[in-house]
């Protein structure tokens, strides 16, 4: 009897586990519903999806301001942020209603340097949008970073045509994605939580 219920018991751990790994993929993606808030920010270094979420949010009217944070390289001699604020302005979006932050080049600095722009503009409430397998990094990161802020946040997933977070296992580009998120959320949290001094290359999304 006690032999049953060991391999019961093996048997019931083996398919928890093997659910948990499944569902890994879907546990990567953060997307709350959106609130009226003081502005959206869209962080660089992945698809255009990022920018056209920002910009349907935008004009939906939930946030008169987009921030669009990358200071890593997009095209040549531009920054992704300046890349987003010409998608931006393309889809309709006033270059006045647009604010650029130049400087990160990792999801902490996203997070450090968004938070600066919120606090000289006295915004106290924001949207941040980036890819679906990068959000549950992005919200852990920015809730450490903003923690002592005041700032409300809420988080918006954009669809990403490289990541399936339901079957994340079918193609190398999602199953890179996740094994990425997963070396670089400890690493950000980290940073997060002890706010240590950015550094300048590393994590480009």
């Amino acid at each position: 009897m006690k032999k049953q219920y060991g391999r019961l018991l093996a048997g019931s751990l083996i398919a928890m586990g093997m659910v948990a790994t499944l569902r890994v993929g879907d546990w990567l993606v953060v997307n709350q519903k959106p609130v009226r808030s003081d502005a959206i920010i869209v962080l660089g270094g992945g698809p255009i999806e990022r920018i056209r979420e920002g910009v349907s949010l935008y004009k939906r009217g939930y946030a008169p301001w987009i921030i669009v944070s990358g200071g890593a390289p997009g095209l040549p001699f531009e920054t992704q942020a300046e890349v987003m604020s010409q998608q931006a302005m393309e889809m309709g979006v006033p270059q006045s209603a647009i604010l650029l932050e130049n400087h990160s080049w990792t999801t902490y600095q996203n997070a450090l340097y968004t938070e600066r722009i919120m606090k000289a503009r006295r915004f106290t409430s924001a949207l941040v949008v980036s890819s679906n397998f990068h959000m549950r990094r992005v919200s852990l990161v920015f809730s450490l970073v903003y923690r002592k802020s005041g700032i409300r946040l809420r988080f918006i997933s954009s669809p990403d045509p490289q990541f399936h977070p339901a079957h994340w296992w079918s193609t190398p580009s999602s199953r890179y994605l996740l094994a990425s998120e997963l070396f670089l959320i400890p690493i950000n949290i980290v940073q997060g939580f002890f706010h240590t001094t950015p550094h300048v290359g590393g994590d480009f999304t």
